[in-house]
């Protein structure tokens, strides 16, 4: 049997701190069909009236833009574009679901290995973890398969969660048994883990310690605004701190209200304090 070629992630786009101090790391995904330096170029320039820009906000923060690798897009058969994971249709996001196997589990390596490098540097509570669109979707799962203790924060705008409905399933099996949210996270991540052929923790999670801020157009053409309630709704079933925001008029992208928010949020709880070496 041939063996796949492990995929290639290209060198991110870093942007260093620019008060010259390391305290903290955000890693930011683009969406699918994107990359970094089109995806950093708007959100970079976008000022806000509360708090400035991103880096003026996070002045300690270094800025991690990752890049997805071309693959084919299953369904054209033939066109590739830079993504995450492939999948079949977001119209029905639960359909196909074998498609999103193989990116998705690459792209959580790929992700845990940048926040394991990070929290080395700054300390895994300085390290966010925020995503656009399939960024966000690619994101949520890295987020929950990550082990050990939790990052700083995640910050998903105008995404999803793929694979919701396996979760669905396992979280309204456990609310029929006894209820248990904790229980319901543990399961959750176990079935998430089998779906992606990765290795199973070693230990239970009982708790996933990691503030959740999701952001969506309510005018969402391209991610329908229900599936970010849907997830939201999920995450916080199985006991994790949830907000969610929905903006009234927003398309498929961020605004400077959404950007603000996220701001406020990320510094209300991660204050990037540097860490002291061993």
């Amino acid at each position: 049997m041939a063996t796949l070629s492990p995929t290639v992630y290209p060198d991110p786009l870093i942007i260093p701190p620019s008060s010259g101090h390391h305290k903290a790391s955000i890693i930011i995904l683009h969406g699918r069909g994107s990359n970094a330096a089109a995806f950093a170029d708007p959100l970079l320039l976008l000022s806000t009236t509360d708090h400035g820009t991103l880096q003026t906000a996070f002045p300690d923060a270094k800025l991690i833009f990752p890049i997805a690798p071309r693959s084919l897009v299953r369904r054209s058969k033939k066109a590739s574009m830079n993504q995450w994971f492939d999948f079949w249709s977001l119209a029905d996001p639960e359909s196909r679901p074998e498609i999103q196997v193989q990116g998705l589990r690459e792209t959580v390596r790929f992700l845990h290995g940048l926040i394991t490098e990070e929290s080395g540097v700054v300390g895994i509570g300085n390290v966010v973890l925020w995503g656009m669109s399939q960024g966000a979707a690619a994101g949520l799962v890295a987020m929950l398969l990550w082990q050990g203790e939790g990052i700083g924060a995640f910050v998903g705008m105008c995404g999803w969660l793929p694979l919701r409905g396996e979760m669905e399933g396992v979280v309204m099996e456990d609310e029929l048994e006894d209820g248990s949210k904790k229980s319901g996270l543990s399961k959750v991540i176990s079935r998430l883990r089998e779906m992606l052929d990765l290795p199973s923790e070693s230990d239970r999670r009982e708790s996933l310690d990691v503030p959740v801020f999701i952001g969506h157009g309510e005018d969402d053409g391209t991610v329908s605004v229900r599936l970010a309630r849907e997830a939201a709704s999920l995450l916080e079933r199985v006991g994790v701190e949830v907000e969610c925001r929905m903006y009234p008029g927003l398309d498929h992208w961020y605004s400077e209200e959404m950007l603000s928010d996220i701001i406020g949020f990320v510094k209300d709880r991660v204050k990037m304090r540097e860490v002291t070496s061993m």
